[in-house]
């Protein structure tokens, strides 16, 4: 049996799926099966996938109707074998030593959970090499929550994917990703954590996010971006009364969540109507204290009077300038 289960959606990737699959299969530790999930992809990755499993020992494929990446996920995650699983997103890749370095991280501390960072590139490589390396271990859940919740995206400082991670599979006992909703990792990082007894977060790049082949249209507000906003929502139905200090960091993430959306906005526009945005707006403002009364960021507290003042000017603007 594998220790390690490395799970990978494959979807509408072929110009990027060797990059990463091959990256996992030069990893320095080696007792792991890697599990392609080929989500009904209409290009040429089914093929490679299959080239993989027959070249490989260690590699299989599954072929699955398109269901969308949590949907690739679960299905992978049932036919996994190893005591511990990992998660790469396709147009991904990770170092070498990624997994033996978060493998040694859960075996060193005796953790439910190892996680470390990423890097966001739009080039097609990246030197891993990093000097000094800090360590950070959490025990309990209430300690391990309030730091998970206490990461933000506006400060390239957050904790949410699951691709920079290595857990014990049994946490996944009756949890699967949502299906059919964005921002999926936030809520499955968030059961599964209620699960872990201790958890351990290294500032070691392990991942490579590539998001070269993201264009504008893709970043256009559509309504399906609200997910975040109830993701926020749910996160603070599910711990934001087990001690003050969650719920603070929850009414936090709820507030930053309309300002996050605000912004996208702002930066790409959207095909919501006026009035929608308008509501939008309302409830901010209604909320954003929450969020404000600790962000120290004077750019952020100057956007966020513009938002409230009137945002379709500050888009104007910012679509002008840009």
């Amino acid at each position: 049996m594998p220790e390690i289960s490395v799970i990978i959606p494959v979807y509408k990737v072929e110009k990027y799926l060797k990059r990463c699959v091959d990256s996992v299969l030069s990893q320095t530790f080696k007792d792991l099966e890697i599990i392609l999930v080929d989500d009904g992809s209409p290009d040429s990755c089914p093929a490679l996938c299959d080239e993989y499993a027959r070249n490989n020992k260690n590699c299989s494929v599954l072929h699955i109707e398109n269901g969308g990446l949590s949907n690739a996920r679960n299905t992978g995650l049932a036919k996994a074998k190893g005591k511990y699983v990992a998660f790469v997103d396709s147009d991904d890749w990770v170092s070498t030593d990624a997994y033996e370095y978060l493998y040694n991280l859960i075996t060193k501390y005796n953790a439910d959970v190892a996680s470390c960072d990423y890097v966001t590139l739009s080039q097609d490589s990246y030197n891993f090499s990093q000097s000094k390396i800090n360590e950070t271990v959490l025990e309990g859940t209430n300690a391990i929550l309030e730091f998970y919740l206490a990461q933000d995206k506006l400060h390239r400082n957050n904790d949410y994917t699951v691709c920079t991670k290595l857990y014990k599979k049994n946490l996944f006992e009756n949890i699967q990703f949502p299906k059919g909703q964005l921002y999926e990792d936030i809520i499955t990082n968030l059961l599964l954590l209620q699960n872990a007894e201790r958890y351990v977060k290294s500032d070691k790049i392990i991942y490579a996010y590539y998001q070269g082949n993201v264009s504008i249209t893709r970043s256009l507000l559509q309504k399906k971006h609200l997910d975040l906003i109830l993701t926020s929502k749910k996160i603070s139905t599910l711990v934001g009364n087990k001690s003050i200090e969650l719920e603070k960091l929850c009414k936090r993430k709820i507030a930053m969540s309309y300002f996050s959306i605000l912004t996208k906005y702002i930066r790409f526009g959207t095909d919501m109507s006026d009035e929608e945005i308008k509501t939008l707006v309302k409830e901010y403002k209604a909320i954003k204290n929450d969020f404000l009364k600790t962000e120290k960021s004077f750019v952020i507290h100057l956007l966020s009077f513009m938002i409230c003042s009137n945002i379709k000017l500050c888009r104007n603007l910012f679509a002008f300038i840009h």
